[in-house]
Formats: C-alpha cells, structure tokens, sequence
C-alpha cells in the first residue's frame, strides 16, 4: 500500500513538473515571438547597421585580459574566421530583447 502511495505522489508530481514545463514553454515562445516583432508589426530588425561578416586578419579591435574579455576575443575570432559576425550580431541582439521582455527568461 505504501508503495502505490509513493508511486501515486511521483506521478503526481511529475504530471505538475510536466505541467510547469509546459507553461514556461508557452510563455519563452510568447516572448520570443513578442521579440521577433517591433512595434509596428514587422519582424525584427537591427536597424540601419553596416553588414559585416569578417575582419582582416580576423583580430579583434581590443582585447581584455578577464574571463569575459577572453571569451569575447574567441566568439570574436571564430565568428569573423566563419564569416558570420553580423549572424552573431543578431543573435546577439535577439538575447538581449529577449532577456529585456521575457521575465521568464531572466
């Protein structure tokens, strides 16, 4: 009897974790999509921003001797190696708009 009682609260509990899951999920999805659009209705956008995909000799323009500044320097590098810095850009512009209208997602 005790084990049916324990197997009963494990159910249950796993049915509220499913359901909590659940509704973070709707909730990441309707700030991802309030993220995705401006103001006015139309998708995202960075706004007038220059294309940039690589730098010469792929270097960063400054660098920091901290773990964030190490970091940036590798993402920095690889993104301009990979041709895909402004990709990274906007990704990047995504998080932070996502970050300040999702709640959830802090």
């Amino acid at each position: 009897m005790m084990a049916a009682a324990n197997a009963q609260a494990a159910a249950d509990a796993k049915a509220e974790a499913n359901a909590n899951a659940d509704k973070e999920a709707k909730i990441l999805a309707a700030a991802a999509a309030k993220a995705l659009s401006s103001p006015s209705g139309l998708p995202f956008s960075v706004g007038e921003i220059k294309v940039t995909n690589s730098v010469p000799d792929n270097k960063p323009p400054s660098q920091e001797d901290t773990i964030e500044g190490r970091y940036a320097t590798v993402l920095f590098v690889a993104a301009s190696e990979q041709e895909s810095m402004f990709a990274i850009f906007e990704d990047f512009s995504y998080l932070d708009e996502l970050y300040t209208s999702s709640e959830a997602f802090r």
